[in-house]
């Protein structure tokens, strides 16, 4: 494990944090949560692409979505 951090960039990392952060927030029930789920999707978003994961990709394009209506 701590292999990856030593190899993570600092998207991954940052999506890491924003997606465990959402986690939180949508446990303590706080409004935040939407706007951090869409950060940490739109992050995802570059991390996956320059990975070639095109299905994890396109899965968290709904991510945005939904955290974008959430939030509406």
């Amino acid at each position: 494990m701590l292999d990856w951090f030593s190899q993570a960039s600092l998207f991954e990392l940052f999506a890491l944090v924003t997606g465990l952060g959402a986690v939180i927030l949508l446990i303590r029930q706080n409004i935040w949560t939407w706007a951090v789920g869409v950060l940490y999707a739109t992050v995802s978003l570059w991390v996956f692409y320059n990975d070639q994961l095109y299905g994890q990709l396109l899965l968290h394009l709904f991510y945005v979505g939904m955290n974008l209506y959430g939030w509406w």
